[in-house]
This record gives C-alpha cells, structure tokens and sequence, in this order.
C-alpha cells in the first residue's frame, strides 16, 4: 500500500560484483582431475556444479596459455587484472595460433590493465 505522504523505502546498496580469477578456477578443476585419475571431464563437471564445455574449455586455457602468465596470474586478486582477463577473453587467446600470438596478445592487455 502507497501513501501519498510517505516515500519509498530507500534500495538495499548492491554488494560490488568480484570478478572470478579464471586461471585459480581451471586449476582447481585441473588438479580434482589429476587426484582422481579415473574422472572425465563429465564427472568433474557433475562434482563441481558446471557444464561439461565450462572444464573443456578451462583446461584449454591452462594447455594454451604460457606458463609465466598463467603462474602470475594463479594468486591475483586485483579486481582490475582479474576483469581484463576475462574467462571469454582468455578463452579467445588461448585459440591463437601460435605462442607468440598469444604472449603478444596477453602483453597489449596488461598495458590496458595498467
């Protein structure tokens, strides 16, 4: 019921959204797969709530990414870092063709990412 005097209620403030650090992700998929030598990625996907594609996918980035950046990246926090590389981002990196395309592409986002 609405009063004519009375305002609204004011809106709860939201929480700020914390981006997830993709690469801790795929190597907590990684390493359950390792531990558990008769998994698949359907059986580490039912275990971890998320598609079979989703464990696909982030193992493709732990395959194709070098590993300097993805040992860099593994502990980070900053929530600026952690939006540039996104999952969609890294996904599209780690589908270059070469290394080289890769580690130039990874380079010209961490200038953007400051």
């Amino acid at each position: 019921m609405l009063s004519i005097g009375t305002p609204l209620p004011e809106k709860p403030a939201q929480e700020p959204r914390i981006p997830k650090n993709i690469v801790a992700e795929a190597l907590k998929f990684q390493r359950y797969l390792s531990e558990n030598s008769s998994s698949t990625y359907e059986t580490a996907a039912r275990h971890f709530g998320v598609s079979r594609a989703r464990i696909s996918q982030l193992m493709s980035i732990l395959r194709n990414l070098p590993e300097s950046f993805l040992e860099s990246m593994k502990e980070c926090s900053d929530p600026n870092v952690l939006t540039t590389f996104s999952g969609r981002k890294l996904i599209r990196i780690s589908r270059l063709a070469t290394i080289q395309k890769r580690e130039k592409a990874i380079s010209k986002m961490k200038l953007k990412a400051g």
